[in-house]
Formats: C-alpha cells, sequence, structure tokens
C-alpha cells in the first residue's frame, strides 16, 4: 500500500510538470515575438527540467514529449520538428549536467543555459537541414538569446527548487 501512494504521487507530480510545460509554452505563444526568428524565451524548459530533477530521465522525458506535442497541435509539424531537434539535444545536455548540480559543482543556471544553447544548435542543425546554411544566418543572435533566457530560467530553477525541496518534494538523487 505505501508503494501505490509513492507511485501515484509521481504519477501526480508528473501530470502537474506536464500541464506546466503545456501552459508555459501557451503563455509563451502570447507573448510578443523576439525580433530573431525562431527565438523564443524556453519557459516550457522549466517544468522539463523539474521534471528531470524530481522525477528522472524517464519522466523529463515524457514531459519534454509532452511540450512537442502540444507545439506539433498548436503551431504545426514543421515547428514540432523544430522543437523535437532542440528539445532533444537540450535533454541530452541536461541529463549529463544535472549529475553536477547535485554536487554542487555547477547550478541551475549553467545547467539551463548550457541546455538553451543546446537547444538553440537542435533547432539549427534542424533548419538547415530543411533550408541550408542560410538557418545559421541567425545563430549568433539565437545563441545569445538562449544565453540570456537560460540565465533566468535557471535563476528561476535556482530559487524554486530548495523551497519546493523543503515544502517535501521528493527528489529522485543523483541517478537521473
Amino acid at each position: 500500500m505505501k508503494q501505490e501512494k509513492t507511485r501515484s504521487e509521481r504519477v501526480a507530480l508528473l501530470g502537474l510538470f506536464a500541464a506546466l510545460a503545456v501552459v508555459l509554452s501557451a503563455l509563451e505563444s502570447a507573448l510578443p515575438p523576439l525580433p530573431v526568428p525562431g527565438a523564443r524565451f524556453g519557459l516550457a524548459n522549466l517544468a522539463v527540467t523539474a521534471a528531470l530533477w524530481w522525477l528522472g530521465a524517464p519522466a523529463g522525458a515524457s514531459v519534454a514529449a509532452a511540450k512537442v506535442l502540444f507545439v506539433l497541435l498548436m503551431r504545426g509539424a514543421t515547428a514540432a520538428l523544430l522543437a523535437l531537434g532542440g528539445t532533444a539535444a537540450a535533454f541530452l545536455v541536461m541529463i549529463a549536467l544535472l549529475p553536477l548540480c547535485r554536487k554542487e559543482k555547477l547550478t541551475f543556471v549553467g545547467v539551463s543555459i548550457s541546455a538553451a544553447a543546446a537547444h538553440t544548435a537542435g533547432q539549427l542543425g534542424v533548419a538547415s537541414m530543411w533550408i541550408g546554411a542560410a538557418a545559421t544566418a541567425v545563430a549568433p543572435w539565437m545563441l545569445w538569446i538562449s544565453i540570456l533566457s537560460g540565465a533566468v530560467t535557471g535563476l528561476v530553477l535556482n530559487v524554486a527548487v530548495p523551497r519546493l525541496t523543503m515544502l517535501g518534494t521528493r527528489s529522485k538523487g543523483c541517478d537521473v
């Protein structure tokens, strides 16, 4: 019975993170566009990173998939493919760097900036397969935006994670 409660808590938390990712993605769509084509703030990555932190890689991947599915439904296949390329690259970076964060050798700011830069690289990789090298013309601007948005996302996580942990939210531990 005790184990079932823990499983139910995990499922509920996973649902909350997936819903948060969708809501943040919708909120981001409602904001005025950034001056660089294809650049976004990456607010939904808050939920992906938090799910990865507390629930582990499979749950984080599920939240990331929900985010990409929402993009597919709201903005179409092209945007979803770009989101998939970026999300996959960012997710791999987060998996690699979050253990350093757990050991306090890196903060969420470092993880988020690195993941945001990887997201940009993944998006540009997909875009360049589509339209060629011209896609890289916006790369410097997108990289600057990803550094800034990653820093903001990381700061939010640096503040939120310790407070949510104090409220009793369980962390999976070092094995992301």
